[in-house]
């Protein structure tokens, strides 16, 4: 490419500049003393004593969950109550939150029965057998009923709704002494 030569433009030679003078950087001392570490936060790092705390709760909290969510233990000398078929046995804790996950991606909801219950009580919903206190159902309306041989049957209509627990106490009545002589 050509240059272009503008005739406004005047090409003189730079005249130079002077520029002040700089000051020298002040001397730097050297003492025999190392430097000071940096100053340490309280509480020794890491996690934090109250996140530690509150982990143990939970696991603690969830541990007693499972464990007295199940019933009572048998009093010595009790009948033994069967146990249930190996397809109905219930999970193990370890699998227990994939199952949560798992029913509430697929529209599920829950039943809680609440209350003194012997461990011989038969629950039904809409006349299907349930094991355990916790269960799962699909959305809609249900019938409940609780048997055993020392109370009155007890019965309710329920309804369950997606990722829901449907929480229901239950109180249980004796029966007479000429209902138990039949």
């Amino acid at each position: 490419m050509a240059p272009v030569h503008t005739p406004d433009l005047v090409h003189a030679p730079l005249a130079p500049v002077e520029l002040p003078p700089v000051a020298a950087p002040p001397p730097m001392r050297v003492s025999a003393a190392p430097p000071a570490p940096p100053p340490k936060r309280s509480g020794g790092g890491g996690i934090p004593k109250w996140a530690i705390a509150a982990g143990i709760v939970a696991v603690l909290g969830g541990a007693a969950y499972i464990l007295l969510g199940r019933g009572k233990a048998a009093a010595p000398g009790a009948a033994a109550v069967p146990a249930p078929p190996a397809h109905q046995v219930a999970a193990p804790a370890d699998t227990t939150h994939r199952q949560a996950a798992d029913a509430a991606a697929a529209g599920v909801g829950y039943i809680r029965v609440i209350g003194d219950l012997p461990d011989e009580a038969i629950i039904w919903l809409d006349s299907t057998q349930q094991h355990g206190r916790t269960f799962s159902a699909a959305p809609g309306s249900y019938n409940l009923e609780i048997e055993t041989d020392d109370f009155e049957p007890w019965e309710k209509q329920i309804a369950v709704r997606v990722r829901d627990t449907t929480r229901v106490r239950v109180e249980l009545v004796l029966k007479s002494d000429s209902s138990q002589s039949r």
